[in-house]
């Protein structure tokens, strides 16, 4: 399980996700609603009109239980204001405050303290994989 994150280089917004498998894969589909249609919101809008080449992806985070990911999930969301600021309708998947709804989530924080934590995180589950 992963907490991806999918950035539109030509506006800066973000959206934070989750999925089971694998980041390729969630970002086929991802591009397949877009070009669809079928489903409206905020990232497949952006995607129809900014073209799929204004976008990049990156996983943020690996995790081996569904509560895990949720946490991690919810985090990523908040550090890269990706509800206020981004795409995410929500801070989470489900019984989550909305764009209409939400509150201070306090300071947000700079991109470089952003970069430092996805690149710790990121050492954190190498070291944990090595077995270290």
């Amino acid at each position: 399980m992963i907490v991806y994150l999918i950035r539109n280089t030509a506006n800066g917004r973000c959206y934070v996700g989750k999925t089971t498998g694998t980041l390729a894969r969630r970002w086929k589909q991802h591009r397949c609603e877009a070009r669809l249609g079928r489903k409206q919101s905020p990232l497949y809008d952006d995607m129809r009109v900014y073209q799929e080449h204004c976008f990049e992806t990156e996983v943020l985070a690996t995790a081996t239980t569904q509560r895990r990911i949720a946490q991690l999930g919810r985090r990523f969301i908040r550090i890269f204001r990706a509800v206020e600021e981004g795409y995410n309708l929500a801070t989470a998947s489900f019984g989550a405050r909305t764009r209409s709804t939400r509150g201070s989530y306090g300071r947000s924080m700079s991109e470089e303290n952003k970069r430092r934590l996805v690149d710790g995180i990121r050492a954190f589950n190498q070291k944990r994989k090595a077995g270290v």
